[in-house]
């Protein structure tokens, strides 16, 4: 029985795709971490508090059409149209990257963003990235709806190889600069890589229908994953706003990155399930079977990573930092908590994805990281850099219980409506 599951889950792309999210998640910001002997931390808590503005402006750029693009390109619809919305959804990003980018750029000159000078010098920079991320975020979208798992993890392989490459070369011999550009130029290969994988199509006007439905989607999609975002990085944005040194800020970001690494197999189970529930989004005992059957098997799985993942970390600070980072083994045990709290509900996210269901989702999370942030900040003059996650665990146990409360109730809604 185990080696059907195991054949079967590989047939869809799992393992593939798992070495590739490693790949993203790990090494891609975890090669700071071996290069942590010429960044010294107040550099990585620069770095990460540019990723962490940049990622919110991102979502602004693909404006959720990467979501609804999944969602409208993985219904039961001809291959033209499919490429149809592909073409489409391009060129809607290209239009909110461009506008994104501005916006950022102003909000950095009136000095509404950031109190750091130095994170302000390089995010300024660094928003050139927001047009081909979002482009990435595209592809990704569009060969996930295909269930081409396989092939975009491939393609996701060979472009953080070479990120890797330019950003150990260049981070090596110039520094944050190094870093800060190497990253620009991977993603202008990135996006080269992901062109040259799609096949010559004819467009024809007029072939994508429910086009409103293509907009609602994106929409509600928008502003679910910029919450999502913002509630991702909220403690970083914190930190900033609450002109914390940044060097306390860099020993935060290191046990971000292990956080960040947790998540790559319950992203990759996302991934693989979302199209399927999607696909299936009538046949409700399958949907709920599904669910239940993933979402449990995602808890034990997420304990041995946490472990795992701590016993990494003390092998790391014990053989190759030394006693200066003995703040990250503090740091860190309460982050892999959260971890393991968001894994509960991290499958039936997708699930309601798949589903079609956002609206719901979004006011719900709206008003939890609303109140996460304020136990934030309010627990950080109690107990510092720990109480910020503290309400961060609070508010991910709230969120898991709600989300899974959603699922649920929306299954039963729907058989009811039929019955």
């Amino acid at each position: 029985m185990l080696k059907d599951f195991i054949r079967k889950i590989n047939r869809k792309g799992f393992f593939h795709l798992i070495f590739s999210n490693f790949l993203v998640q790990f090494l891609g910001f975890g090669l700071v971490i071996f290069l942590g002997k010429i960044l010294p931390p107040a550099d990585i808590g620069v770095i990460k508090t540019v990723q962490s503005y940049a990622a919110f402006f991102i979502v602004i750029g693909t404006f959720g059409y990467n979501t609804s693009l999944l969602k409208i390109a993985s219904e039961r619809r001809p291959i033209y149209e499919k490429r149809a919305l592909l073409f489409l959804s391009l060129k809607k990003v290209t239009l909110f990257s461009i506008l994104s980018i501005v916006l950022l750029n102003l909000l950095l000159y009136f000095g509404y963003l950031t109190n750091s000078e130095k994170v302000r010098f390089w995010l300024e920079k660094y928003s050139v990235v927001i047009l081909f991320a979002s482009f990435g975020y595209i592809f990704f979208a569009y060969f996930q709806a295909l269930k081409k798992i396989k092939k975009v993890a491939k393609l996701q392989a060979i472009i953080r190889i070479i990120f890797i490459i330019l950003i150990f070369i260049f981070t090596y011999f110039y520094g944050l600069s190094g870093l800060v550009y190497s990253t620009i130029g991977s993603y202008i290969v990135g996006t080269l890589i992901y062109l040259k994988s799609i096949k010559y199509f004819k467009i024809k006007r007029k072939i994508v229908k429910n086009s409103e439905k293509y907009n609602n989607y994106a929409f509600f999609a928008f502003l679910s994953t910029l919450l999502g975002v913002f509630s991702q990085n909220v403690d970083i944005y914190l930190l900033d706003y609450l002109l914390v040194d940044e060097e306390t800020v860099g020993f935060f970001s290191i046990c971000l990155i292990f956080f960040l690494s947790a998540t790559v197999i319950n992203g990759t189970v996302q991934t693989i399930v979302t199209p399927y529930f999607s696909y299936n989004e009538n046949n409700y005992e399958w949907l709920k079977k599904t669910l239940i059957k993933y979402q449990l098997l995602m808890v034990p799985i997420s304990i041995v990573i946490a472990i795992s993942l701590y016993i990494a970390a003390y092998l790391l600070v014990e053989y190759y930092y030394g006693n200066g980072y003995d703040v990250v083994l503090s740091i860190l045990p309460f982050l892999l908590i959260k971890y393991v709290c968001w894994s509960t509900y991290s499958i039936t996210g997708g699930a309601l994805v798949g589903l079609g269901v956002i609206k719901l989702p979004f006011f719900v999370s709206l008003v939890l990281t609303s109140f996460g942030l304020l136990l934030s900040y309010y627990f950080y003059f109690d107990y510092g850099i720990l109480g910020i996650i503290y309400g961060g665990i609070i508010r991910t146990i709230i969120n898991s219980m709600t989300t899974n409360y959603i699922f649920f109730y929306t299954i039963r809604k729907k058989k009811n409506a039929i019955n």
